[in-house]
């Protein structure tokens, strides 16, 4: 799968946001590594725990994070032909 970029840009703008100029300031505050936030900004995939400590540092709900089109496509309206769930 390739990396959801949109998903990057919107994790780096609520790191600066929320007053994190640095990336390895968030990894501290919430005990990953710099490279892990690197990833994330960058879109590429994390777990479900480290999605709960970006969204509770950052004051992010889970729909910001992962975006409207990624919603949607769950929601299965991105895609008429899509199966239902």
């Amino acid at each position: 799968m390739s990396p959801d970029t949109d998903r990057g840009r919107r994790v780096r703008a609520a790191r600066i946001r929320k007053g994190y100029d640095r990336q390895v300031e968030l990894a501290r505050a919430i005990g990953y590594s710099q490279q892990m936030i690197s990833k994330a900004e960058t879109g590429y995939n994390f777990s479900i725990e480290f999605a709960a400590a970006l969204m509770h540092a950052l004051d992010m709900t889970f729909e910001y994070m992962i975006g409207e089109e990624t919603m949607n496509r769950i929601r299965g309206k991105g895609d008429p032909n899509a199966e239902p769930c």
